[in-house]
């Protein structure tokens, strides 16, 4: 009917268009709040996502296999700064190697709080993510009431995931210096988003 049709090709559809152009790796919930930031006009999330699916625009989730020792033990917290948690991962820096990236997220808010960018991967650079942590949130490297830290849980995976689709693997980066401005930049973006 006319009515359905013209659900599914609302006069956004071409801006849309242009978002996955430029972000082909951005699913419906990012595309929806792209598509907010840049207008006045109210869509809906699931107007964005039947015109996705209609037009066969959606990006397919990978298959996640299961992993025993992580199951039953991500962290779930009730508040900011109560439970945060850490990870490293490689990234490629062109002509000087490759960099290591330390982070540390919040399992609450599920933002960045800290992170520490360094061309060798060392225990330091762990310690210092943290320490950026302290210092950003609380001011101090010794706060008094010290968030439970925990490695491994499944949830800074997904931040190293998006990470890479939607930042590192869009740049060649050439140098480290390059890296790092465009990580920070990017970090930024997604603590707003």
């Amino acid at each position: 009917t006319g009515r359905s049709r013209a659900v599914l090709n609302p006069p956004w559809v071409e801006r849309l268009r242009q978002l996955i152009q430029q972000d082909p790796i951005f699913g419906d919930r990012h595309l929806w709040a792209r598509r907010r930031g840049q207008t006045a006009q109210i869509v809906n999330k699931k107007a964005v996502y039947r015109v996705l699916k209609q037009k066969r625009w959606l990006v397919h989730q990978r298959s996640c296999t299961p992993r025993p020792r992580v199951q039953g033990w991500v962290s779930h917290a009730s508040r900011s700064d109560e439970r945060w948690a850490r990870d490293a991962t490689h990234l490629p820096c062109g002509q000087d190697g490759g960099a290591h990236l330390a982070a540390i997220t919040d399992c609450h808010e599920r933002e960045i709080v800290g992170y520490e960018c360094a061309l060798r991967s060392r225990a330091k650079g762990a310690e210092r993510a943290v320490e950026a942590a302290c210092l950003q949130h609380f001011g101090t490297l010794r706060p008094m009431n010290v968030p439970v830290l925990r490695s491994d849980n499944g949830l800074i995976e997904r931040f190293f995931r998006s990470l890479k689709e939607e930042c590192v693997w869009q740049h060649t980066f050439q140098t480290f210096e390059e890296a790092r401005r465009i990580l920070r930049d990017w970090t930024h973006w997604y603590n707003q988003g």
